[in-house]
């Protein structure tokens, strides 16, 4: 009782360092995360368990302390872990939600496929899409295999992953374009600057050169720049 004790009050110490810790170093926050999940055994499994817990409140810890912690947990399989793992599903942080969902997976808990499956279906995050299919290929494989007309596991193979999967890849596509379209954006947005710098910089010459508005029209080159800057602009 009196080593237990005393690994208890270590736990104790060592939450009370990680609460202390500024927020913008969040390494040495995981690096007692660590030190914590050491002192684990059989006898004190529950407590490291609610330390570890305490340590995913997003009021308090930053994103990389939390996603760590649930790496830490994934291993630690218990009632309060599935519990924390289902909570940690909506941390705005999407790395946690990856995690969890995976480490929710591992339970192969038919209980949680609904929890699952709205994961897959409602995140935005591509990569809780993928760790969603492969929880629900991993919470169903035994099921079928002892049961090849579970109802629920039948739909979850037929319905839920495709359309996971077509939500995902939808995704996919859908990020592969916003990046194509913001880098030629990008470029767009190069030339149109330089082209009304160009512009801008002709007829500041020219009208420096002090000749009428009539004859900067007439000006050669200042014909080519508003030429091709109006058939930018109106698309012509």
């Amino acid at each position: 009782m009196k080593e237990i004790c005393n690994v208890l009050m270590e736990l104790n110490d060592l939450l009370s360092k990680v609460t202390e810790i500024n927020p913008n170093n969040p390494d040495i926050q995981i690096d007692l995360a660590d030190n914590i999940m050491k002192k684990i055994n059989e006898e004190n499994r529950l407590q490291v368990i609610d330390v570890l817990i305490s340590l995913l409140d997003k009021q308090k810890f930053p994103a990389s302390t939390r996603a760590h912690v649930i790496e830490i947990l994934s291993t630690l399989p218990h009632e309060k872990t599935k519990e924390a793992l289902r909570e940690a599903l909506k941390d705005p942080y999407k790395l946690v939600r990856s995690y969890s969902v995976r480490a929710l997976g591992d339970y192969k808990d038919k209980s949680l496929i609904v929890d699952i499956e709205k994961a897959g279906l409602n995140d935005v995050f591509f990569g809780v899409m993928a760790e969603s299919i492969e929880a629900l290929k991993k919470t169903c494989k035994d099921i079928l295999e002892e049961n090849n007309d579970d109802k629920e596991c039948s739909r979850v193979m037929d319905e839920v992953i495709p359309n996971i999967q077509k939500k995902a890849e939808k995704q996919k596509n859908d990020e592969r374009f916003e990046k194509r379209v913001g880098r030629e954006g990008s470029d767009a947005a190069n030339v149109w600057t330089k082209l009304l710098k160009d512009f801008n910089e002709n007829f500041e010459k020219l009208k420096s050169e002090t000749k009428s508005i009539d004859d900067v029209k007439e000006d050669k080159k200042f014909k080519n720049t508003f030429s091709t800057t109006k058939a930018l602009v109106l698309g012509l």
